[in-house]
């Protein structure tokens, strides 16, 4: 949320929209929570908010920290990272694996790729996070948020259930869902066309004076 702050202010944007996927959308969520003054609109792609332990748990919620804890730091060559990424996200393959690659990854001096994002926070982040007292205080900021919200689901998501659509549908009154078809969790890489047919129009509302026609 910090981060946010810093770069809003440096880019001296007075308003805008945030789009967060999974732990994206959760920091999303918080951030439009605290600072509403800022935030016209939310896209939350396959947010990683979960319901709470007693509804039950989701086959990412435990996948996901597993994921990001077994994740090495660096690899040897290009090669051999694209075969990870490969390993770990079977629906890229193509364009979709290559920006997967250039979004994520970089070189180091010595040869080796790293990644872009700082993986130790992450993990001390996420850390911070297990336990149902945060993802109680995270549903708090939930039903704070009241600028429109465009919740995206992956038809195939291991970590969005239905019934958690259902649940932030309840609690955000100004939002709306959309699922995905041909979609895992990365959703943007796996079907950027019916990704790109949800959140331009979305995005494209937030512009307009409030109750403005779709065609003005």
């Amino acid at each position: 949320m910090r981060d946010l702050e810093g770069l809003s202010a440096a880019l001296k944007l007075d308003r805008f929209a945030l789009i967060g996927a999974s732990m994206g959308g959760a920091n999303a969520v918080a951030f439009a929570a605290v600072r509403p003054d800022l935030v016209t609109g939310l896209v939350l792609e396959d947010p990683a908010i979960f319901l709470p332990r007693a509804d039950g748990q989701v086959a990412g919620q435990s996948r996901i920290p597993n994921e990001v804890n077994s994740t090495p730091t660096s690899f040897n060559t290009w090669d051999e990272a694209a075969e990870y990424a490969r390993g770990r996200r079977p629906t890229l393959s193509g364009a979709g694996l290559e920006a997967y690659l250039r979004a994520t990854l970089k070189p180091l001096d010595d040869g080796r790729v790293t990644w872009r994002y700082d993986l130790e926070g992450i993990r001390r982040a996420m850390q911070a996070r297990r336990g149902e007292h945060a993802e109680q205080g995270l549903w708090s900021q939930v039903a704070q948020v009241r600028c429109p919200t465009l919740i995206l689901r992956a038809a195939q998501s291991d970590v969005v259930s239905p019934e958690a659509v259902a649940a932030l549908l309840a609690s955000i009154p100004t939002a709306r869902a959309v699922e995905i078809p041909r979609a895992g969790h990365s959703i943007h890489l796996d079907n950027l066309s019916d990704y790109m047919a949800a959140v331009a129009p979305f995005i494209s509302s937030l512009k307009r004076p409030l109750g403005a026609s779709a065609s003005a």
